[in-house]
């Protein structure tokens, strides 16, 4: 192992000890403590390896490396040379310690530019976690010139501006605007659109709270650890950052015993014991996320009704004498609703019931800050305007032998549960709901494809393999999505929906089926120019996969085909069963715990399974299908955390992935202090732009 030679170890760890009971540090201790973390080669290899099968599954690789003239210029980025570059650097040492190798995975990641490829390493995310206290926003003029920067925290003790507030005119000693641009591009997060990435640095109100924007945070050790705040009024403040006590470091005193308790490449994966089968965790529901309440939220008119965490509410704006129209508002933050989705969609209903019982004639949607959720509630929230519409976007995934393997693994656990009369719906459910099962799709033409190889493929598109076009058949089931029976009660002139460009994941898949009904779009804030702006700023992709499911799934797959070749029994002697016997079917995996039993008996007896060059024949060997996608499937549990974007979204007339598409929004509006102040004075203004003051479009 490499010590840091660049960081002696210092006694920043005892410090951190120390410190614990505050939570947070000054960033300089913790910058050494990170630094101070030393080089494996060995073990960052086999890291870098084990993280290469997860990122196999990234549907982008193609389209990121080359990226199409569709949209605005995008840097070209190659994940896959990428990893390989960061691995010949830890083979030469290059790097002082396993933090900089951490640093260079996440800033070869954000390059891309997509919120659903991450990859949290427990050396940075996992230890701390850094910010500064100095949110800033950044106002428009009433007169319409690009404004100005300001601190939050004045603007939100002066709301009104009855108390002149100084503008901030520096940032580490240059102008405030040129200094955020360079920022964003270098250290903001995952949005792909530049004024989204923009809006993403300010402060801003949202569901009754005010976030701290991405200015104030940092996942790598900020450069430099202090700057200073320029003030038009001549005044300047000194800004230090500071980290937030993440990890465990009980029995930690160094850099290396650190690495040794949490920077490894696997977890361990200790077996159930038998008290735990019997005995599960009682799980308590958590409280209902809806009430039909009147109070107001901070920044907020007076609501009909919300949910108790103010992420989706509903309004009708006041109107005036002489106006023939009535403006409603349904306010969606997220199309996150845990185990209550049926009450989101109940929530919706509701609200636009309200609204055509009190005539009103207009409809802003609001999907500011909507990072997204459940593909299921967007598309019902997209039938309760257009319930004659199919609105499901095309999608593919990248076929290479892995995914294969799974998708195969997929379609015959489902032949096997339909001919085991003891199967459950509850195991039916789940095995038609994993991500490589195809039943819940069907082809562009709205056909179910006869077998899982027409859907998988695979084709080959730009250099790469893809799976074949389908899309989500939403009458399925498990969709669940309910229309109203009065048909279609809004013109899509009547609707339109606003952002801050934020929106992201099944928000784009909302937002891109209301667009392609003819809904227009209204975007706020962005860059300081008169140029157009996207609402959707957020990743498009139609479906993201952690890496913890990615595990499971191998496992999972690994153990079915052991359990078709071998039957029931896996501590068996004989020879495999053949194919044509009774017992090749076997009883699939469809639960952890026997899965987890499996795995034991596997660990108990390690020569059991044997390849099938072993020269005792009598053995179980391991099946030849496995031994060659073995060593492409990620079969351990990798310390950490991380996604990938399984699937692209297309739409019908596009063959380049959303993500790659610009499309601008019908309007774009500036943000004052008044409308970031007072929210439903931007909806007003809204309103106003978009039918006029009377009403009319």
């Amino acid at each position: 192992m490499k010590p840091n030679v660049g960081f002696p170890l210092l006694d920043c760890w005892d410090l951190i000890l120390t410190a614990l009971k505050a939570l947070e540090i000054d960033a300089t201790l913790a910058s050494q403590c990170l630094r101070s973390v030393p080089l494996n080669v060995t073990e960052e290899l086999v890291k870098l390896d084990e993280i290469g099968k997860y990122l196999q599954f990234q549907s982008t690789i193609e389209w990121a490396a080359n990226p199409p003239k569709t949209g605005l210029y995008r840097e070209p980025v190659n994940i896959t040379s990428g990893m390989e570059e960061i691995k010949a650097k830890v083979r030469a040492e290059e790097y002082e310690g396993t933090y900089q190798v951490a640093e260079a995975i996440r800033r070869l990641l954000r390059r891309v530019r997509d919120g659903h490829l991450k990859w949290k390493s427990p050396c940075l995310e996992g230890a701390f976690s850094f910010f500064h206290e100095f949110p800033i926003v950044h106002f428009w003029d009433d007169t319409g010139g690009f404004g100005k920067i300001y601190a939050a925290r004045l603007i939100t003790r002066s709301p009104n501006n009855t108390n002149p507030v100084s503008a901030v005119s520096t940032i580490a000693g240059e102008p405030a605007f040129e200094y955020l641009e360079r920022f964003v591009e270098k250290d903001a997060g995952s949005l792909h659109d530049p004024d989204a990435l923009w809006n993403s640095l300010f402060a801003a109100r949202q569901d009754g709270r005010i976030t701290t924007g991405a200015f104030t945070s940092s996942t790598l050790i900020p450069e430099p650890l202090s700057f200073e705040i320029g003030f038009e009024n001549g005044t300047t403040r000194t800004i230090n950052w500071k980290a937030t006590v993440v990890g465990n470091f009980t029995n930690t005193t160094s850099g290396s015993e650190y690495y040794q308790n949490h920077c490894t490449t696997f977890e361990s994966t200790v077996p159930l014991s038998e008290q735990e089968e019997e005995n599960p965790t009682t799980i308590q529901e958590p409280p209902s996320i809806f009430e039909n309440v009147t109070e107001r939220v901070p920044g907020y008119p007076v609501p009909l009704a919300k949910s108790y965490n103010n992420m989706l509410s509903s309004y009708i704006l006041p109107t005036t004498d002489s106006s023939t129209s009535r403006t409603g508002v349904l306010a969606i933050h997220t199309f996150l609703a845990l185990n209550e989705t049926a009450k989101f969609s109940d929530f919706v209903i509701d609200t636009l019931d309200t609204f055509h019982r009190q005539n009103v004639t207009n409809i802003i949607i609001d999907v500011s800050g909507n990072g997204g959720g459940n593909v299921a509630l967007g598309y019902s929230t997209f039938a309760q305007f257009f319930p004659d519409v199919n609105p499901s976007a095309a999608t593919n995934m990248r076929a290479h032998p892995a995914a294969e393997f799974l998708a195969a693994d997929a379609a015959s656990t489902i032949t096997e549960l339909r001919k085991n009369p003891y199967t459950t719906k509850e195991e039916m459910d789940y095995a038609i709901s994993t991500p490589f099962c195809f039943e819940p799709q069907e082809s562009l033409a709205g056909t179910a494809f006869p077998d899982w190889r027409d859907a998988y493929g695979p084709r080959d598109i730009r250099g790469d393999r893809y799976t074949n076009y389908m899309r989500w058949n939403l009458d399925a089931p498990e969709f669940n999505i309910t229309r109203p029976r009065d048909g279609k009660r809004w013109s899509e002139s009547n609707i339109v929906v606003l952002g801050d460009g934020m929106c992201s994941s099944t928000c784009t898949l909302f937002v891109s089926a209301m667009v392609n009904a003819g809904v227009r779009t209204v975007a706020y804030g962005g860059r300081p120019n008169n140029g157009r702006m996207q609402i959707v700023g957020g990743v498009e992709g139609s479906q993201v996969l952690t890496f913890e499911e990615l595990w499971w799934l191998g496992e999972m797959a690994v153990s079915n085909a052991l359990w078709r070749e071998y039957g029931n029994d896996t501590n068996t002697t004989t020879t495999p069963a053949s194919s044509s016997s009774s017992s090749s079917i076997g009883n699939p995996i469809t639960t952890k715990r026997k899965l987890t039993k499996l795995r034991q008996r596997l660990r108990e007896s390690p020569g059991r399974l044997q390849k099938r060059s072993d020269s005792d024949s009598a053995a179980p060997q391991l099946p030849a299908a496995l031994e060659s996608v073995i060593p492409l499937l990620p079969t351990r549990k990798l310390r950490g955390n991380g996604v990938v974007n399984l699937r692209n979204a297309f739409d019908a007339h596009w063959d380049v992935p959303r993500e790659f598409v610009y499309r601008a929004s019908d309007y774009r509006v500036p943000v004052t202090a008044g409308e970031w102040s007072d929210v439903g004075r931007l909806w007003g203004r809204v309103e106003e732009e978009v039918w006029g003051v009377d009403g009319r479009v």
